[in-house]
């Protein structure tokens, strides 16, 4: 059932008087009182991000949902969600001058996000590199295909939420170490003009630009467009623009439909790092060699359409439906491997293609009702979600393509030609996944509470490769189809105990699953992976002045696929994960505000033999640092002056399952300082690495080659608000 059929049957038998009618604001969220359907201004401030401002009453847009919604179906406090949680909003990414996903999920703890390939986004939650990527909440299925994938700019970001652990009962398959939410921004009451600029060293410069109008007590709507350029001290360039209109309409007080409409067009020059040996860049090897030829590229480009249906049918029960549909593509050509010959000199290279073509279609549909009965409340919902993904992948015998290896000094040339992509081969699949989930909050006297899910998903993909004649381009040979197919019941419990508005306590039982369709050596299916969570947290809170939220876990994996770069794949036996995360934030008075994490995660295959002998079991899962942390601190001496001084630490971890390429630990510091103006304008610096830190390794590929980090940074923010 599809918002299409969703709207007609619930609005036609609705009353059409009065869409904001005093006194009943039904599903609106409310900070000040309405008189005749608008807004009264609130003299209450509150401090969001840098500034304070002043709260005004705005009814929710379709689709809208509270901060800490990724960890339940319901709008529930952060303490009470049974889960661990953490989220970075748009003000965060503004003042440190963050510019894509990777540099926002380094903020949050247990997380270790890697930019690899000069394009891709790859990370581990907790150990693990299975995990679900959620777009305004709808699933990004692409994850399931690949282990990582490009991601676009942040500029219509409201914020990003991070569940950590296997939440496959909530959010469905895939998600065996977590969940990240990239939530974009909706369209409220408020109307406002927002204009950001920034530019700064190395060669960068992004702006952003917003407009929100509400047109009546009926129709919302919010623009927002951006572009950016980078070249790293590598000389790695990354370009990204694009822009989505979203709105929002009241049909009547309590039913209203919204749709967003986004697209961008992004370009990469890749970095494929520094080629290793024994583990270790060769001494004398400079930190900025590249060894990518001048034809190495990567273009992505992506359009969507998303509606969204809320509608409340009677006090209790509400209805919720959210839909998808797009195209994703992405081409890539890059000198990927690097190896230096045992007499060295010198350093071979070969080339890697591929190119997706993304078609998903999603919808969601939720049926929710809240009862008091006596002293308990009973809130359920059941749902069912719809993913169709077909895609296809056009391939290429450029492994075999000769390439002019380069010295290891650079000579300033790459003699390398302009090769010629012919597709030969074309990998087409289709996948279909239906699932159907449950969930029961029961709030209980003594500040007992009882949260349970469980789904049922059921999984198809149907793949073939078709063998193409290069100079015509036309199938020569149709490949047989393959179906792949599995079910699985996920299921999570969570006991939280809050006796007072301090103080809560939570343990949670869940568990998550994988499908896979990747072919071992013997053209063999891998089994489905598993995982299991135990998970015990303590939240504490005294006001605004000081939250604290600790969680302690064991997760344990079976049936672990291994990436093994260049399209090959391993399956371990298991992988055992332990450790715990805190978070901290305190508040003193209006001019010193604080916030620090620090995650411990021991992660190691318990039963690990790869297919070509080698016994990994005990070793650490690759890109997994048992320790990370980082801490931000921001004063505000003067009512419009604000000083920021932050640092990111990451302990060791490893580029290669064997344990044999090292990523050292870093430290990173740096600071920042704003100030507004009585015109609304803003002027910010912003100073990323503040002590130049230098030969650290952020990611690794192919188990043998290293991306080195940034240098200094220097951003300088200019921006308006009206």
């Amino acid at each position: 059932m599809s918002l299409l059929l969703v709207v007609p049957l619930f609005v036609a038998q609705l009353p059409t008087d009065g869409v904001m009618d005093a006194g009943a604001p039904s599903i609106e969220q409310v900070s000040a009182s309405t008189v005749d359907g608008e807004a009264e201004p609130s003299d209450a401030g509150v401090v969001l991000g840098r500034f304070t401002t002043t709260v005004v009453n705005t009814r929710r847009a379709a689709g809208e949902r509270p901060v800490g919604a990724t960890g339940s179906r319901f709008d529930v406090e952060r303490d009470v969600l049974g889960a661990s949680l953490s989220s970075v909003d748009q003000a965060q990414l503004v003042e440190r001058g963050i510019m894509d996903t990777t540099g926002a999920l380094q903020l949050i703890p247990g997380v270790t996000p890697v930019f690899e390939y000069g394009g891709f986004q790859f990370m581990t939650i907790r150990g693990f590199e299975e995990y679900t990527v959620l777009d305004d909440f709808r699933r990004d299925d692409r994850n399931t295909f690949v282990t990582s994938a490009p991601l676009s700019g942040l500029w219509d970001v409201e914020r990003i939420e991070v569940l950590r652990g296997p939440t496959s009962a909530s959010t469905g398959y895939s998600s065996v170490g977590g969940v990240v939410n990239i939530i974009r921004k909706r369209p409220s009451r408020v109307n406002s003009v927002s204009v950001t600029t920034q530019g700064g060293a190395p060669e960068q410069y992004r702006a952003y630009a917003s407009v929100n109008q509400a047109f009546s007590d009926r129709l919302l709507v919010r623009a927002d467009v951006g572009t950016e350029y980078r070249r790293d001290l590598r000389q790695a360039m990354t370009r990204r623009t694009g822009g989505s209109v979203t709105a929002d309409f009241a049909i009547t007080r309590n039913h209203h439909v919204g749709a967003r409409v986004s697209g961008h067009s992004d370009e990469y020059t890749t970095d494929t790092g520094l080629p290793t040996v024994g583990g270790q860049v060769p001494s004398g090897l400079s930190l900025t060699r590249r060894f990518n030829s001048p034809q190495d590229r990567m273009a992505y480009s992506k359009l969507s359409l998303d509606l969204d249906y809320e509608g409340k049918l009677t006090p209790w029960l509400q209805v919720v439906d959210r839909f998808r549909i797009a195209t994703d593509d992405y081409r890539y050509l890059s000198t990927e491997v690097l190896t230096i010959p045992p007499e060295g000199g010198r350093v071979d290279r070969e080339y890697f293609f591929l190119e997706r073509h993304w078609k998903p279609l999603f919808n969601q549909l939720e049926l929710s009702a809240n009862l008091d009965v006596g002293p308990f409340n009973s809130r359920t919902l059941v749902g069912y979600e719809l993913s169709l993904m077909n895609s296809t992948h056009p391939r290429s015998a450029v492994f075999n393509q000769p390439i002019v290896p380069l010295p290891l000094e650079d000579t300033g040339v790459d003699p390398q030609p302009a090769i010629l992509v012919r597709r030969d081969a074309e990998d087409t699949m289709t996948q279909v996944a239906h699932g159907t989930y449950l969930q029961e909050r029961i709030t209980m006297p003594f500040g007992f509470i009882v949260d349970g899910s469980l789904r049922v998903d059921s999984w198809e993909r149907v793949r073939r490769r078709d063998v193409i004649d290069p100079a015509s381009q036309t199938v020569t040979t149709p490949g047989t189809p393959r179906v792949f197919r599995t079910a699985a019941v996920t299921g999570r419990g969570s006991l939280i105990f809050k006796p007072v508005s301090a103080s809560s306590t939570y343990f949670t039982v869940g568990n998550g699953y994988r499908p896979n369709e990747i072919l071992n050596a013997a053209n063999q299916g891998f089994a489905p992976q598993q995982a299991l969570q135990f998970e015990l947290g303590q939240s504490v809170s005294v006001s605004d002045a000081f939250t604290a939220h600790l969680s302690g876990f064991h997760i344990q994996k079976s049936n672990v696929v291994v990436a093994l770069g260049q399209d090959r794949f391993d399956q371990a036996g298991g992988i055992r994960s332990l450790g715990f995360d805190v978070e901290l934030n305190a508040r003193v008075g209006r001019w010193l505000v604080g916030t620090a994490s620090y995650a411990f995660t021991d992660a190691r295959f318990t039963s690990f033999t790869t297919s070509s002998g080698a016994n990994l079991t005990g070793k650490r899962p690759r890109i997994v640092a048992p320790h990370s942390g980082s801490f931000f601190l921001s004063a505000l001496p003067l009512d419009r002056l604000r000083l920021s001084l932050g640092g990111r630490w990451q302990g060791e971890a490893f580029g290669d399952n064997a344990n044999t390429t090292p990523l050292p630990a870093y430290m990173l510091l740096e600071t920042a300082a704003s100030y507004r103006l009585q015109s609304g304008l803003n002027l910010g610096l912003t100073v990323r690495n503040l002590l130049d830190t230098r030969r650290y390794f952020t990611s690794s590929i192919n188990d043998s080659q290293v991306t080195p980090g940034p240098g200094r940074e220097f951003l300088f923010t200019l921006g308006f608000d009206a």
